[in-house]
């Protein structure tokens, strides 16, 4: 049986891009989401369901969030949260503003798609046996780099919330 697989950040030529298009060819059923839908075309191109998706847009992820449960009977079988922003500039000179968009993309958004997701997630891991939530961090969450202050924090931040989840959801059978 096909999974159901929701991906963020999919922009042609990224990692996202690459992996919808490998479960894709595995016979998968694959939301791929962007900000920009046209900047999506290779995956559409081949029949990839392409959605429009800003994870830091409340209104914009609930729309996600009904277009998926319309299209799926509220089951969501692999949530990959891919979606970032990375930030290099040194730590003195960092702006509060700018580091803090970071953070919202990088951890906030990872955290909001995993609690709207959560439902869809759970019920298939009851009717499937298994459900999975991946969240896509970076060598840099363990590894200091200079300039990458914001980032390599925003990416740790995220670390530590996807093994808190891991110790949480595996009850539900969600890995």
């Amino acid at each position: 049986m096909a999974r159901t697989i929701l991906i963020t950040g999919c922009s042609d030529g990224g990692m996202g891009a690459a992996l919808a298009k490998e479960f894709h060819r595995r016979g998968d059923r694959v939301f791929a989401t962007a900000r920009n839908v046209s900047k999506m075309a290779s995956l559409e191109a081949i029949g990839i369901e392409v959605l429009t998706l800003d994870v830091v847009s409340e209104d914009s992820i609930q729309a996600c969030v009904d277009r998926i449960s319309r299209l799926t009977g509220d089951s969501l079988d692999i949530l990959i949260n891919n979606a970032g922003r990375g930030l290099c500039m040194p730590a003195a000179d960092l702006s509060i503003t700018e580091a803090k968009e970071v953070f919202d993309r990088n951890f906030w958004a990872v955290l909001r798609m995993t609690q709207v997701f959560l439902p869809m997630l759970r019920k298939a891991a009851r009717t499937h046996g298994r459900a999975l939530l991946v969240n896509q961090t970076s060598v840099s969450s363990v590894l200091g780099a200079p300039f990458w202050s914001a980032y390599n924090s925003s990416k740790a931040a995220t670390s530590m919330l996807t093994e808190n989840l891991r110790l949480e959801l595996a009850a539900f059978g969600i890995k």
